[in-house]
């Protein structure tokens, strides 16, 4: 399953089939899912947000089973915690849509080029969520829209340290780094306030390129990793499968 801004040309597809060996699907408005979408515009959700979604969802109510049913779980170790993510009640999520008001909820952060919040109910219904500039943009910015500010790598060592002490800018470049993240961080603690404070049965993922500057510093998180995305595609997969296998 391909989950791209992009369309696939026809030669694409070919290559993209060979190589797998298998028939390609692409992730988009029509695809099945293991939740509802809610989306008032479904053809402009970005794919990899909606895959986020599918398996922000399908982990947090995969480890709510594990703790009811005291399954088998494999323990994620990772800068946010502790996350379960039990194999067989994982792929029962997959295979059946909830209509329990008491599973969990998700919040889906990905810190990219663009900073996504996608949010699914414990009803696994996808409501939405919110878009923002992503770190490079908001730094991007200062230096493209005022004459004399630089654009500032947050990624350099003497930065980070900065940053790390949680104080004050005392250079130009120091202040605009503390400037745009702490800024985005509080962002971020805050749109988790919020949905917290909304669905009391919520688990928060982190993941994006961006990720790894917030992941020690915010309040709350369960789980981070790169790997969403993938496991969203992969747990469609399964949900597929299973529509399939009760068709026949």
């Amino acid at each position: 399953m391909v989950s791209s801004t992009r369309i696939l040309t026809d030669e694409m597809r070919e290559q993209l089939q060979q190589l797998c060996k298998t028939p390609i699907q692409v992730l988009g408005a029509t695809t099945p899912l293991p939740i509802r979408n809610a989306y008032k515009t479904p053809q402009t959700l970005g794919p990899d947000r909606l895959a986020a979604a599918v398996a922000g969802w399908g982990l947090a109510n995969a480890a709510a089973a594990s703790e009811q049913n005291k399954t088998s779980a494999v323990v994620l170790e990772n800068d946010c915690g502790r996350f379960a993510k039990p194999l067989q009640s994982f792929s029962e999520t997959a295979g059946h849509k909830t209509d329990h008001a008491d599973g969990h909820g998700a919040l889906v952060i990905d810190v990219g080029t663009a900073v996504t919040y996608d949010v699914v109910t414990p009803d696994g219904v996808y409501i939405g969520g919110n878009i923002s500039p992503g770190v490079y943009l908001r730094l991007k910015s200062l230096n493209d829209y005022t004459d004399k500010l630089p654009l500032v790598d947050v990624s350099r060592d003497d930065i980070q340290a900065h940053l790390d002490a949680d104080g004050l800018g005392d250079t130009t470049e120091t202040a605009i780094a503390h400037g745009v993240m702490d800024g985005l961080l509080h962002e971020i603690n805050g749109f988790i306030s919020k949905m917290v404070l909304k669905y009391p049965n919520f688990c928060v993922f982190l993941t994006g390129g961006g990720a790894k500057y917030f992941v020690k510093r915010l309040k709350n998180c369960n789980f981070a990793s790169d790997l969403i995305v993938l496991q969203g595609l992969d747990l469609l997969l399964t949900y597929q499968k299973s529509i399939e296998h009760e068709q026949k």
